[in-house]
């Protein structure tokens, strides 16, 4: 057991505080056009997330049970410095406190666990945990912790739970608050800066800002509106469907002013939204290529109908966090750079039932609101021009998280690895990234012999990574043919 100190193959403290702007030029000439590879996970890696600050520590976690701590201020990072164990299935969630301090991680174990970073270990005596907490019964989705405190974590979880967990509380008493909802809970996310509000997000398709204070309040009051202040428009109208679709949430994430967050639907397009207002301003699509060409015939692009996806918002280097990125099934990441609020509000469409019916907007999917004088419909902005696309995977690409400081982005996914994007072949924390591949491999394509093969994963599940009796490449190579069939089965069933 140690605890961490400035010393060699860590960055100057004026390094780690200077943001490399000058040394980034190429950004908006070329992307993040060049990466490397972060190898330590044995399976998919599900969570990842970047501490606040200057971004010292990635934390990444995933199938293999374990969270990896990784220091982006030493002068390469290859491998990671710290091993935190104690979950008993996989991993789906992580969050830093706001000092950077603890990390908590949710599972499919239905706990939550704190870690204390300075009490990291290598690999070969990992770290345990310092406190579970054990109010969940089903899968933990979501935890994010409040702005103001390091031991006060809410945690959102498929028992339709969301739950106040606080450190300071002994461990045989209760949690602080408890709100049950009657559906399952997909996500949660503490606003970064006014400390009682928080989002939530479920399965029905359903987002609401809630209020700490009523929320968690056992009065018939609290009970009956869970501290909803504000329910955002996520009901979707196709053009003569005759019935609305309100898709589930992926994952929902604020930026870091908290004026405006992010919803990633399942089988729609990401969406933004101001924390002020109930109707949706933009949509997220693959439509066009960055340089502004339409996407070639027969060429994938962005969809999300398969897997749990999560975005962020980052600033590439600079302290405006204009830019979202989240993982896509066509095994690429896509960036896009959101207009300021005032400007996509200018150019949503709103429209009466009528109107949307003759409409000329572009996308077939409206949100539609009801109202006493009818249906509303909105056509909020579209984005269809990424600013850039990040490849470098060989399958379904599940998150992306923009480093605080340096213009890099973190996408990981079904396999066992990171990638770290970059714009040029040296960053402050390494010089060997290389020129990534633009090229995509293809998913395999239908025979009697695949289809076999994968109603029978199907049956057993995905290859496990601790089976002795299966080697390391084969079980790369069957969870790239396991998710394979999955983006077949589910070919055509996105709305964007």
């Amino acid at each position: 057991m140690h605890r961490f100190h400035q010393g060699h193959g860590l960055l100057s403290q004026a390094s780690q505080s200077k943001r490399p702007l000058e040394q980034y030029s190429q950004i908006k000439d070329g992307g993040l056009s060049f990466s490397k590879k972060l190898v330590a996970h044995r399976s998919c890696v599900n969570a990842t997330t970047f501490s606040s600050g200057s971004g010292r520590w990635l934390a990444s976690g995933g199938d293999d049970l374990r969270v990896l701590l990784w220091d982006f201020h030493q002068e390469k990072v290859n491998a990671p410095c710290s091993i935190f164990t104690g979950h008993t299935a996989n991993i789906f969630c992580l969050a830093f406190s706001p000092q950077n301090q603890y990390i908590y991680s949710g599972s499919m174990d239905s706990t939550i666990l704190k870690f204390d970073v300075t009490r990291g270990s290598s690999s070969i005596t990992p770290a345990s945990s310092i406190r579970s907490f054990t109010g969940h019964e089903a899968i933990v989705r979501g935890i994010s912790c409040l702005p103001n405190s390091d031991d006060v974590v809410l945690s959102a979880g498929e028992d339709g739970r969301v739950i106040m967990n606080d450190s300071r509380v002994p461990t045989f008493s209760s949690s602080p608050g408890t709100l049950q909802l009657d559906i399952e809970v997909t996500d949660v996310a503490c606003h970064p800066e006014a400390d009682k509000l928080f989002l939530t997000s479920d399965s029905a398709g359903n987002i609401c800002l809630r209020d700490t204070r009523m929320a968690f309040d056992s009065s018939e009051t609290g009970r009956t509106h869970g501290g909803v202040v504000q329910q955002y428009l996520t009901k979707l109208s196709r053009r003569s469907d005759p019935y609305v679709i309100q898709p589930e949430v992926s994952s929902i994430k604020f930026n870091g002013a908290g004026q405006k967050f992010a919803a990633v639907f399942l089988r729609y397009l990401p969406t933004i939204y101001a924390t002020s207002d109930e109707v949706p301003l933009a949509v997220c699509s693959g439509r066009k290529l960055p340089d502004g060409s339409p996407i070639p015939t027969g060429q994938s692009t962005y969809a999300n109908s398969c897997t749990i996806k999560h975005g962020s918002f980052g600033g590439l280097a600079s302290s405006h966090d204009e830019y979202f990125c989240t993982g896509s099934e066509d095994f690429r990441a896509y960036c896009w750079k959101i207009p300021d609020l005032k400007v996509l509000e200018d150019e949503r469409i709103e429209m009466e039932s009528d109107e949307w019916e003759a409409s000329s907007y572009r996308l077939t999917t409206s949100f539609e609101k009801d109202s006493e004088g009818g249906e509303k419909y909105y056509g909020p902005m579209e984005l269809d021009t990424p600013v850039f696309r990040l490849t470098g995977h060989s399958s379904i690409v599940n998150s992306a998280v923009f480093h605080p400081v340096f213009p890099q982005v973190v996408t990981a996914g079904v396999e066992k690895y990171m990638v770290v994007h970059n714009p040029t072949p040296t960053a402050p924390n390494g010089d060997e990234f290389e020129a990534t591949s633009q090229e995509v491999r293809e998913v395999t394509p239908h025979s009697e012999e695949f289809d076999a093969e994968y109603r029978k994963m199907l049956i057993s599940g995905p290859p496990d990574p601790f089976d002795p009796n299966i080697s390391e490449s084969e079980v790369d190579e069957k969870t790239l043919k396991f998710f394979d069939g999955v983006i077949r089965e589910n070919e055509g069933s996105c709305l964007g």
